[in-house]
């Protein structure tokens, strides 16, 4: 009977990247993969470890030198990978656009009256007019833009007396103030009321006469006053 013979293989340690272990001596002309090379003879080598991933080691070069390239290839490329990893973010900056439209304005009277008693309460000392949406000669505001807006108005009593108004909006009625005496002689009430208006470009609002008699103010800083802005 013929016999089959294995031919005998040799050991020897074969690192892998600081680790031991063991498998076929190396056979010249034979090169060693992941794959599963095969040793002369039909012995299957031992497979290396999954950590060496697709090196492929040749024979008369010794492993050490591979795992030493792979951990120096490793080594090289950190840096590098922490570096990016490292980079703050790039803050693009917004795009600003033009500056968005500025309209208020301020206005007062300098002289008091104690029998103003009808119609539009006029006050002619503008004190801020950006847009020059009020008219100081009327005491109307006529919107240049649609938006929303805000209205306030001042009406301080003359003396003991009485005195409402109304801020109106094309005319019509939006709120209304009132001050209102009751402690006599030299007691002079404040009225203020403000109200949001949304306006329509060329809508108009003004401060009407509703009843009472008179207001009070000073020359040099007007206590009856009527503002109005854009937000």
């Amino acid at each position: 009977m013929r016999r089959n013979i294995v031919p005998s293989v040799n050991t020897h340690i074969l690192h892998y990247s600081g680790s031991m272990q063991r498998g076929p001596k190396p056979i010249p002309g034979h090169t060693y993969s992941h794959s599963g090379a095969y040793l002369a003879g039909g012995v299957p080598k031992e497979r290396p470890p999954s950590h060496m991933g697709n090196v492929h080691l040749s024979i008369g070069v010794p492993i050490e030198a591979y795992s030493a390239n792979t951990r120096t290839c490793a080594t090289q490329a950190s840096p590098d990978h922490q570096e990016a990893g490292s980079k703050e973010p790039q803050v693009t900056p917004p795009i600003l656009g033009p500056d968005p439209v500025r309209i208020g304005f301020t206005a007062g009277v300098t002289s008091s009256s104690s029998s103003w008693s009808s119609g539009t309460l006029v006050f002619p000392k503008v004190i801020t007019n950006v847009g020059n949406g009020y008219n100081p000669s009327d005491g109307v505001f006529t919107a240049p833009r649609a938006g929303v807006y805000v209205f306030f108005a001042n009406v301080q009593g003359y003396s003991s007396q009485t005195i409402s108004v109304d801020i109106v909006l094309n005319g019509s009625t939006r709120v209304r103030t009132m001050a209102y005496s009751f402690r006599g002689n030299e007691h002079e009430e404040a009225g203020p009321n403000l109200a949001v208006l949304s306006l329509q470009t060329g809508d108009r609002v003004w401060v009407k006469y509703y009843t009472g008699l008179g207001y009070w103010t000073y020359s040099d800083g007007p206590i009856t006053t009527f503002s109005g802005f854009l937000i």
